[in-house]
């Protein structure tokens, strides 16, 4: 049961650390780390600060979830990451 708990609180963490680009990729209604990247990329093709400025959005929104005691899935869906980022982009 410990080997179990240990897999599935390293599969959590994963999670919570590719937040910051899931919840980029919830501005489209997606739920993909994959996705996040491909606007960091595409944006960042248009402006480099503004894909750090979306990046670093969504980085502080995540923390502020799990500072705030959020759910850990909900932070992992990237659901307090997608707000912040396209408001340190505006």
């Amino acid at each position: 049961v410990a080997v179990e708990s240990s897999v599935e609180n390293t599969t959590r963490f994963a999670d919570l650390a590719l937040s910051p680009i899931v919840g980029i990729s919830q501005i489209f209604v997606v739920e993909s780390y994959l996705t996040g990247a491909g606007i960091i990329g595409a944006i960042g093709m248009y402006s480099p600060k503004l894909a750090l400025h979306a990046l670093g959005g969504s980085i502080i929104g995540s923390i502020t979830g799990i500072l705030s005691g959020a759910d850990l899935s909900n932070i992992a869906m990237g659901l307090w990451g997608y707000n912040s980022a396209l408001a340190s982009m505006a």
